[in-house]
């Protein structure tokens, strides 16, 4: 008995294993394939049957059913839509060779949708094709159909083709396994047809005898499926008045027309110069439905009748007019020193034959406009209404004031290509009928505004003119980098061409170092040439200028001409009273120091200037100097200097008097732009001719982006700093090596500043990026060492910091972090290089991922399978033991 126990509890493990594990590979499989294929045995019955839709789109669908299947393996199942059918989805859509769809009608996007159709093609016509279908499951599925055309008659079609639509077993079989008899079904087609209304424009004067007018005067109608050929219509036409009571009276006009084209009858044509109306009506008269194909499409049908017509439209006459529109453009506002208006006028001819020349006695009709010079219009029109048919020919008479017309602009709309130009008149012809592409469109005439097509005949005509007196203009003309707020003469007056006129100065003209001389024809750059011709009603240095000018055609440009002119300063040098001279002799304007190179100054004498120190000293006046320091030559009042290509300072030059000891004098000289802060060192002591002076520092002077270098026994105007130059002061003030002590001389010692320009390092992230950016604090000198800082603490998403480059596009120089270089004699701005980063490893293609979520999938049954293996080994084991114990 216990190995029977045993026997049977391994056979229970051994099969629930097998069993489960089973299931689990049931399972993948099953995620692979999809579906399978079943085979019953049974007898096959099928039924199918048709629902009307949409009557008016003449749309149907087909229901199909297998109720059972009888020993059959089927390949593929087809339902024919029928030789004047055609396939749709669900939603009426028309299908085409090769979409897909599901049970019940459905577009579906491809064929892994279980239980999804083809649409195929063959010489019977359109079919749904279900391949490897699951019989037993297949159940009822739709085919929508939708006819392709209105049949003759319109009612009582058949749907189907025998012996075609049905089952097929086989993707080649010739014959349906089981039929669906759809000839015996019958059902109405609907048949739709418009009829549009018309406006038929005819304009005054036309010949509508003319069998072009005639092949105009139809009724558009069309078949809203189909052919309209292929139906049985009638169509009459009737003619509409008013009987004086609101209503309408209709009389039928000719027979009934029983083909295309439905042309207004011959009797009628007449008549059309006047306005009318007309009724088309469309009758049909095909075969009247039966009970049967009237009942499967629900009792609709097309009504056979002669006297309820399917369509109807309306046919109305409308006179029309010729139009002109000539369109008068003018340059600019009309000036007004002359007239106060200007006429502009044409002359309209109108000949009953074409080429018709004009004659002194040939009537015509004058048109004109007005233009007011306190009316800023430059754009007026003229409207010539009301014109017949014929041939005309429009001339411009010569314009009043001074305007002449710019004929090269004239324009007409006579062509499909618009002329324009020539100086003879306009000449067209009012009354074309154009060609069209269809007998039954709109009639359109020549010059006929396409935006309104039953509008008046309009034709358009521009005219653009001209002012004959013409203005000046002064222009500035500043030599590169000169700026100004000087503003140019304005002339008001305007000139015909060839008159002479006066030319203004630029006396109000004041620009910084620069002295106006004149006007040029030439712009050039600004700056006076002795080979230039000048107008001025001035000379300005002696220089020869024009004091007026010859107008010519499209007017004048003057552009200002300047010279350099050179200032003359008076400095007190450490002076400390009375008042400086000034200069008020220059030669380039009253008044005023300005002085043209070349020029002698007169020296002037230094007045009630003076200096006293506080303990007393005086000193004398010892004549002016051009440099600070008093080296080179001295000059007294009365002399004279040349100017040459530079400004001017006479320096005040001083002595001591009656004193054997002497000051010491810091100057502070700033480098030109730069911006001075702090004050200077002061010694009040006095020394002796020979007694050592000890040289102070910078004290508290400060200079933005320079470094205070020392002081020099010599003046420069610019105060940099030049190697190799004697400095004196504190060792430790600048790089630069300085003398602690000098000598005093004889009337004291004057110091002047020095200084070096110091350069930065301006780093930029070059993106969206405001963390992080590196800022190098330190000013550095041309030629000191500077290090390359990091941006690695810029954080860009999605892209990694590389480097630097002097450009913002990468195109300069490229700095790598850390990189030692000497400075430049400038600022050096860099700019952050980035290199997206790529993705990561861990990204897999979406196909992979798919894989892996298959995996993922099937895992879990794997471990559970193991796991209910284990459990039941354990169970086993545990009672083989309780068996040993017994």
């Amino acid at each position: 008995m216990k190995r029977i126990g045993i026997v049977r509890a391994l056979f229970l493990c051994v099969t629930l294993c097998i069993l489960f594990m089973g299931t689990v590979a049931m399972a993948a499989e099953t995620q692979t394939k999809g579906m399978t294929d079943n085979n019953l045995d049974g007898e096959c019955r099928t039924q199918w049957s048709v629902d009307l839709v949409d009557w008016q789109r003449r749309i149907y669908v087909v229901h199909t059913e297998i109720l059972r299947v009888s020993n059959m393996e089927s390949e593929a199942i087809k339902v024919y839509a029928g030789e004047n059918y055609h396939l749709t989805d669900k939603e009426g859509k028309v299908l085409k060779e090769g979409d897909w769809i599901d049970a019940s009608g459905k577009q579906i996007e491809n064929s892994n949708t279980v239980g999804g159709g083809n649409v195929c093609r063959d010489k019977n016509g359109w079919y749904v094709q279900w391949e490897m279908p699951d019989l037993v499951n297949w159940g009822k599925h739709d085919v929508y159909m939708q006819a392709n055309k209105d049949f003759e008659g319109g009612n009582n079609q058949f749907l189907g083709v025998p012996g075609v639509s049905g089952i097929y077993r086989s993707k080649n079989d010739k014959n349906a396994f089981i039929e669906f008899d759809y000839s015996s079904y019958m059902i109405n087609v609907a048949v739709e047809v418009d009829v549009t209304d018309v406006h038929f424009p005819v304009l005054q004067g036309c010949d509508v005898e003319s069998v072009d007018f005639l092949s105009k005067a139809v009724v558009k109608m069309e078949a809203v499926y189909g052919e309209l050929k292929n139906i049985p219509i009638q169509v009459q036409w009737y003619r509409v008045t008013a009987n004086g009571h609101g209503t309408e009276i209709e009389g039928p006009v000719g027979e009934r027309m029983t083909s295309m084209p439905y042309y207004i009858p011959e009797s009628e044509l007449l008549k059309l110069t006047e306005a009318r109306t007309y009724r088309v009506k469309v009758f049909y008269m095909g075969e009247k439905s039966t009970d049967e194909a009237r009942q499967n499409t629900n009792g609709y049908e097309n009504a056979v009748s002669d006297t309820q017509p399917m369509d109807e439209a309306i046919f109305a006459v409308e006179l029309i007019k010729g139009h002109i529109d000539i369109s008068v453009q003018l340059e600019e506002v009309p000036y007004n020193n002359r007239y106060a208006s200007n006429t502009f006028s044409y002359q309209l001819y109108r000949f009953d034959e074409p080429n018709q020349i004009i004659q002194d006695n040939t009537p015509y009709t004058t048109y004109s406009v007005t233009f007011d010079v306190n009316d800023p219009q430059i754009i007026k029109h003229i409207h010539i209404t009301d014109l017949s048919a014929g041939w005309y020919t429009l001339i411009p008479e010569p314009p009043s004031g001074d305007y002449a017309e710019k004929v090269e602009e004239r324009s007409d709309n006579n062509a499909s290509i618009p002329r324009t130009g020539g100086t003879a008149g306009m000449s067209f012809y009012i009354g074309d009928i154009l060609e069209n592409e269809y007998a039954w469109e709109i009639i359109r005439y020549q010059g006929q505004d396409t935006s309104n097509s039953i509008g008046d005949n309009f034709f358009k005509v521009s005219y653009s003119y001209r002012e004959t007196v013409y203005g000046v203009n002064y222009e500035l003309n500043l030599p590169e980098g000169v700026q100004s707020n000087a503003v140019t003469p304005v002339e008001t007056v305007k000139y015909r061409e060839g008159t002479k006129f006066d030319v203004k100065g630029g006396s109000g003209m004041i620009v910084d170092g620069w002295q106006f001389v004149g006007w040029s024809l030439e712009a050039g750059d600004g700056i006076y040439s002795s080979e230039d011709v000048l107008f001025s009603d001035v000379s300005i240095n002696q220089i020869p200028v024009e004091p007026k000018a010859i107008m010519k055609e499209g007017g004048i440009t003057f552009y200002a001409q300047w010279l350099p002119v050179y200032a003359v300063n008076y400095h007190s040098n450490t002076g400390n009273g009375g008042e400086l001279p000034k200069d008020t002799g220059g030669t380039a304007k009253t008044g005023m120091n300005l002085y043209f190179s070349g020029d002698k100054v007169t020296v002037l004498p230094h007045g009630s200037l003076e200096k006293v120190d506080v303990d007393g000293t005086t000193y004398l006046f010892d004549g002016w100097s051009l440099n600070q320091d008093g080296s080179g030559e001295r000059f007294k009042a009365g002399d004279q200097v040349t100017i040459e290509s530079s400004d001017i300072t006479f320096y005040a030059q001083w002595k001591a008097f009656g004193t054997d000891k002497y000051a010491v004098n810091y100057i502070v000289v700033v480098p030109e732009g730069a911006e001075f802060s702090g004050t200077a060192p002061y010694d009040d002591e006095k020394y002796a001719d020979g007694n050592v002076v000890k040289v102070k520092g910078q004290e508290t002077m400060v200079v933005n982006h320079y470094r205070f270098a020392g002081w020099a026994l010599t003046s420069r105007e610019d105060g940099l700093y030049q190697a190799g130059e004697a400095l004196f002061g504190p060792n430790d003030i600048s790089t630069v090596d300085t003398k602690e002590e000098t000598v005093m001389k004889d009337q004291g010692l004057s110091f002047y500043s020095r200084w070096i320009p110091l350069y930065q390092v301006i780093y930029h992230s070059n993106a969206d990026v405001t963390e992080g950016v590196p800022v190098d604090t330190n000013e550095y000198e041309a030629e000191e060492m500077v290090t390359i800082l990091s941006g690695d603490e810029m954080i860009r998403p999605g892209y990694q910091f590389v480097g630097w480059n002097t450009e913002k596009d990468g195109s300069g120089q490229r700095y790598d972090v850390g990189l030692k270089f000497n400075m430049p004699k400038e600022n050096i701005e860099l700019y952050a290089e980035w290199e997206k980063v790529s993705e990561t490893e861990t990204d897999l293609p979406e196909s992979e991922e798919a894989k892996d979520a298959e995996k993922d999938a099937v895992w879990p049954l794997v471990l559970l399978a193991i796991l209910g293996t284990a459990c039941i080994t354990a169970y086993v084991v545990y009672q083989i033991m309780i068996h040993r114990k017994e």
